[in-house]
């Protein structure tokens, strides 16, 4: 809303857009890029400020009608109350008329013995006879007293509202009924205050509580119990045409005349007449059902704003997530906001409790997703911390501003309303700024967990809407200036007014619950400054130094004597008038009323907890700081586990070298590892070490020159297990086994390796509980597979012709192809302006299509927009053919079965060529998105013959032979190992796929058209 007003100075309404060289941008970009990289510090920081609002929550707030203003603040239900003065010309006829006898001791000792005779000698001066008051009575005529004569007590509990309501009903509140107006009652008591705390619920002859907040004034409490009140106050509520009433105002004149000559008190002011007088509206109304349908309906609105705008990020894992941090976030600032407001005695409960969380939520959403947003916009080439970095640097200014726009709106707001839409605007006006602290601390955390652990990258897609045409039909051009801008005001469109105009909307709505009825139009009036905040007049006299004025006594009557007060005298309705006059005050003389202690400026909860939750709050703010620092670091490992990803602090270098010393006197001549960072190091000096290196430690493997079976030296090859247990090394006629975990030798096997070092060696992983395999590959072309269990060992002949290196080879790699085409075929897919990083934006209407082809082997990418590929047909599930071999021989004898067919029978383990077929491929081609069917599959079969001579003898290869393309729509491949002359081979199939030629005697070249 800001920016609206300035456009008449700043010609637009978007938000200005700090340059990157803007100190304040620079310092919020900083910010930023360091939560993101401290998140165990900025999250667990976040989560004890919450933590410190939450336990106080239930320590500050009751629900309990008893314990109202017992020092403790009372949560709001849903209902609109309030006790609000009127101005005399709203011309509201009072439905009743209120008089106060305050009484004063010594000061805040009201409540000792002398104190409390002297107010039932006055209550019983004033109204008569008061000890085991009982006014019920029998229906009859009512008596016609004199006007001018005493009332006895007949006649006086004839007019009583428990008799019936008429003008001249009256009852009374006052202290002494909790001893039963009874002066030996209160001579014997030996515990005032208990009894004071013990019958805080008790109820008069109308069922109105004698809660501590109307019988006394200017009270103290501890631990929510009453421990002392500088005055005792008796009110007679009246009618109209009440005679008590009338006897009233006599007895206090006759008392005020009779002080000149009486010792005992000082009456103000001394004609025992009230200065003034002040009408005031008690309310307690219900929310109505209007009430609950636009605040459902707002609701219900918010909740489907929020989860369109989450149903649009292309985040599928984050979106609940997201959701819950914001709900977390904003509820975070509601019990902040409560808490704090409930410290410094700001009363809450004049609101429906409804309404709190809108204005809040309204006010957050925009920011919140202004934020996530910004981090779309951010290149993911660049690491985590920079993107949050430039995210909030970029926003940040901008959050403030709206936070400073609608503190200052609601502070004024507050200073022109009604008391309970002031204490409103005051709890939106502390929850903003919470909110602010809240999203640069616990939500910029937690989004930069997101971000690292890869569950917003599809975020990126997130695009700009834009039109597909000009007015005159013609296609729109590219377009990169100012996108930046337009993307991030059209994200922000709907709700960079919405928050604002909710807050005021909400504010207008609470006033006009609160504007008096038959006042006219409640709009024209609303904020007039006069009828809405009229200060009533007060005849406080300073002198006598009262705790609580009458008109904050006032105040803080609470909602529930407001209700209880109501069915008496006005039973089918939500509220009444009354006619308060200011207190008629009695001081005891020789009382000393100077304050002895100064007035608690909080609230008395908030010193209780000082002094007796303190040790209990630490233990338990330690307990969840060590369970979020556990929460933070399961999430830093778990993103850890999954990859470090490009994030590299800036003070931190890209290439950092780790020295590993202290082990090796002579040089490192061989060295393994295994893929959990385990070393093993051989050297010179005839040591062998193994290194932990994540962990840091290191063992050693102890060998003994004079222990044949202990001495691998000199070591030809190592190898280590994938779990780093066992560790394998080879000599010239013996192959050592190591147990790392249990520090010993656990056997040797006696090998021939013919003279030459072996060409590979490994471990082969079986099933988990099982030890693993050992296999050498010699140069001649012989694998030596051995057991560590037992002493079984068997040779396997891999090819006929000396090998030069051998690898163990697994294919686990999937093609993922995902091809972006627009809707409309004339529109873009993306814009992008060269010399800015951020300036690539995707156009929304872009259709995603992705293919994964699994084990695609080798495949070239055509120019007709084909993937041609040939790979390995991946075999049906049955009994392997070679129950005794390895897995990955086995599969590699199955390529090779027709070379093994011409050795002994020893070397074929007893297969049978017609038993054991050769390895099948088969080529794939992956279409253009466009055609009718997009993926189609060939199987390449060997060629047959009736000539023994001429069946194919395959060498054993881990991959294919070169592929190349021919033409646009075609590619041949070389197939190695066949052991024969042919002149040409010709295959072919069905729609999409061509002939092929082969030929060679050393291999075979096959050529594939792809559609």
């Amino acid at each position: 809303m800001l920016w609206y007003l300035l456009y008449p100075l700043r010609g637009t309404t978007e938000a200005p857009v700090l340059a990157p060289t803007h100190p304040l941008r620079k310092a919020f970009q900083r910010y930023g890029k360091w939560a993101a990289r401290h998140v165990k510090i900025v999250l667990p920081i976040s989560g004890a400020v919450v933590f410190l609002f939450l336990y106080l929550f239930p320590f500050l707030y009751t629900t309990d009608a008893a314990n109202i203003t017992s020092g403790v603040s009372y949560l709001p239900h849903h209902v609109w109350t309030d006790a609000q003065p009127l101005s005399e010309q709203a011309g509201v006829e009072p439905d009743v008329i209120m008089r106060l006898i305050w009484v004063h001791g010594s000061y805040m000792k009201a409540l000792e013995r002398d104190v409390l005779l002297g107010a039932l000698e006055l209550q019983d001066e004033i109204l008569g006879p008061t000890t085991d008051f009982n006014p019920r009575q029998e229906h009859g005529p009512r008596p016609q007293p004199d006007s001018n004569a005493d009332l006895d007590r007949h006649q006086r509990d004839a007019f009583h509202s428990i008799n019936g309501l008429t003008n001249e009903s009256w009852f009374f509140h006052s202290p002494l009924q909790y001893w039963s107006g009874s002066a030996e009652n209160i001579v014997a008591d030996q515990d005032i205050v208990g009894t004071v705390n013990q019958k805080k619920t008790q109820s008069t002859s109308v069922n109105t509580t004698l809660r501590h907040s109307i019988v006394f004034s200017g009270k103290r409490f501890e631990e929510r119990q009453l421990v002392a009140a500088d005055a005792l106050v008796i009110t007679l509520i009246h009618r109209r045409d009440s005679p008590v009433a009338k006897q009233w105002v006599r007895k206090t004149e006759e008392l005020a005349r009779a002080a000149e000559h009486n010792t005992k008190w000082q009456i103000i002011p001394p004609d025992g007449r009230s200065t003034s007088d002040q009408l005031y509206e008690f309310q307690f109304r219900p929310l109505s059902w209007s009430d609950w349908v636009l605040l459902t309906l707002a609701y219900a609105l918010t909740t489907l704003w929020l989860l369109v705008r989450l149903g649009n990020l292309r985040a599928i894992k984050s979106r609940v997530g997201l959701m819950v941090t914001i709900m977390a976030q904003i509820a975070a600032s509601i019990v902040s906001s409560f808490t704090v407001c409930a410290i410094f005695n700001i009363d809450l409960s004049r609101i429906p409790s409804y309404g709190y969380p809108l204005v809040v939520l309204a006010i957050s959403l925009e920011n919140s997703f202004r934020l996530i947003n910004a981090v779309i916009m951010t290149p993911s080439a660049i690491s985590n911390s920079d993107r949050i970095g430039e995210a909030f640097g970029e926003t940040a200014h901008i959050a403030i501003a709206n936070r400073v726009q609608n503190f200052l709106i609601l502070i004024g707001l507050s200073r022109i309303t009604y008391s309970g839409v002031s204490a409103f605007c005051t709890f939106a006006a502390i929850a903003t700024l919470f909110d602010f602290f809240y999203l640069a601390t616990f939500f910029l955390s937690v989004l930069s967990v997101d971000v690292r652990q890869r569950e917003l990258c599809e975020l990126e897609k997130a695009s700009l809407k834009r039109g597909k045409t000009l007015p005159d039909g013609q296609p729109k051009q590219p377009r990169s200036d100012g996108i930046y801008h337009v993307r991030l005001s059209d994200i922000t469109m709907s709700t960079r007014v919405a928050g604002t105009i909710v807050l005021i909307g909400f504010v207008l709505i609470a006033q006009s619950h609160y504007a008096p009825e038959r006042r006219g139009q409640w709009l024209n009036q609303i904020f007039n400054l006069r009828a809405a905040r009229s200060a009533p007049r007060s005849s406080l006299l300073i002198d006598i130094h009262q705790a609580r004025s009458p008109t904050s006594w006032l105040r803080l009557q609470d909602h529930e004597t407001a209700r209880e007060v109501i069915k008496v005298v006005k039973p089918w309705a939500h509220s009444y008038v009354a006619r308060v006059y200011d207190p008629i005050i009695f001081v005891l003389k020789g009382s000393d009323r100077t304050p002895d202690t100064r007035e608690q400026l909080l609230l008395p909860a908030v010193y209780d907890f000082l002094h007796h939750q303190v040790p209990q709050f630490v233990v338990w703010l330690l307990t969840m700081l060590a369970a979020l620092l556990l929460v933070t670091n399961h999430l830093i490992k778990g993103q850890l586990q999954e990859g470090p990803g490009p994030e590299h602090p800036d003070d931190e270098p890209l290439l950092s070298v780790r020295s590993l010393k202290g082990a090796h006197s002579r040089d490192v001549f061989m060295m393994t590892s295994s893929p959990g960072g385990q070393l093993v190091s051989v050297g010179l000096d005839r040591e062998i070490h193994v290194w932990d290196v994540p962990a840091g430690t290191r063992s050693k493997v102890l060998s003994d020159r004079d222990v044949p079976l202990e001495n691998p030296f000199p070591i030809l090859r190592t190898a280590i297990d994938d779990t780093a247990r066992y560790l394998a090394m080879v000599a010239s006629q013996r192959v050592f086994f190591w147990d790392i975990e249990e520090q010993k030798w656990i056997g040797t096997r006696n090998i021939d390796l013919g003279g030459d070092k072996p060409v590979a060696l490994f471990f082969v992983a079986r099933a988990p509980d099982t030890a693993p395999s050992v296999v050498l590959v010699r140069k001649n072309g012989v694998a030596l597979e051995m057991q560590l269990e037992s002493e079984e060992m068997r040779d396997f002949q891999i090819c006929k012709t000396p090998l030069i290196w051998a690898v163990p080879f697994v294919e686990k790699c999937d093609l993922v192809v995902q091809s972006y085409a627009p809707e409309d075929e004339t529109d873009i897919v993306c814009t992008y302006t060269p010399g800015e990083p951020r300036s690539t934006h995707w156009n929304p209407t872009t259709k995603e299509t992705t293919h994964r082809v699994v084990n695609p082997g080798s495949w070239e990418a055509l120019p007709s927009g084909s993937l041609v590929g040939v790979r390995k047909r991946p075999q049906p599930e049955h009994p392997p053919s070679h129950p005794q071999l390895p897995s990955f021989l086995d599969n590699l004898l199955h390529h090779a079965t027709a070379a093994l067919s011409s050795t002994t029978p020893s070397s074929r383990m007893g297969s049978n060529t017609d038993d054991e077929p050769g390895t099948q491929y088969e080529a794939w081609v992956l279409n253009h998105p466009d055609s009718k069917a997009d993926f189609e599959m060939l199987l390449i079969e060997d060629t047959k013959s009736d000539d023994p001579a001429l069946v194919p003898d395959h060498m054993l290869i881990p991959y294919l032979g070169p592929m190349v393309k021919l033409g646009a729509a075609s590619v041949a491949v070389g197939f190695a190992g066949c052991g024969r002359e042919e002149e040409e081979s010709w295959f072919g199939g069905g729609d999409g796929w061509g002939g092929g030629l082969g030929g060679g005697g050393g291999g075979e070249g096959r050529v594939f058209e792809g559609g």
